[in-house]
């Protein structure tokens, strides 16, 4: 992604959530500066072109970034995917199969989901779905993704064990449509 054009200015209940952030924001090819006045209330504050949000603390990183990318394109990205006859509903928070068969999904479900469809070829790493979903660093050490897609696969897959939608790609997932369930 190159370099936005635009700065956002964070307002942060410490030094180390105005950190966070700034990396994150720059590591997806925003400009950020922390404000040299940290925020005493427990929120979260970004300011862009005198658009301000606010997201109580403590905040899940990859929820602040969805939130700037918001303050940044003056919308939400869509609510509703569509792919291959399978159907992702982020404000209703479920997923319909070609055949009409509806399932409920968590956020963070809907949020990996998300992730993966709008990928190229709708495949991601772990580390890139760990960054894009969960804010984390690319070295970090968690069984939170696998716990996630065990779960995610319980849901949408015919057989979980045996999967046909979202699968293992190497050293990441892929969402393989197409499949009827």
């Amino acid at each position: 992604m190159s370099e936005q054009s635009l700065e956002f200015i964070i307002h942060a209940p410490s030094a180390q959530a105005g950190d966070a952030l700034l990396k994150a924001l720059t590591g997806r090819g925003y400009r950020a500066v922390v404000s040299a006045d940290l925020s005493a209330d427990a929120s979260l504050q970004l300011e862009l072109a005198a658009r301000k949000i606010s997201v109580s603390c403590p905040a899940r990183l990859g929820k602040v970034i969805e939130k700037a990318e918001e303050l940044l394109h003056g919308g939400r990205q869509p609510q509703v995917f569509e792919i291959s006859g399978y159907t992702l509903d982020c404000l209703a928070r479920c997923w319909q199969t070609p055949s009409g068969q509806s399932t409920d999904l968590t956020d963070r479900e809907v949020d990996l989901l998300a992730a993966l469809i709008q990928a190229p070829d709708h495949s991601l790493s772990r580390a890139g779905i760990l960054e894009k979903v969960w804010g984390y660093h690319q070295d970090a050490e968690t069984h939170t993704l696998e716990t996630h897609i065990y779960r995610l696969r319980r849901k949408i897959e015919k057989d979980a064990a045996n999967p046909q939608i979202l699968v293992t790609d190497g050293a990441g997932y892929k969402l393989v449509p197409g499949i009827s369930r």
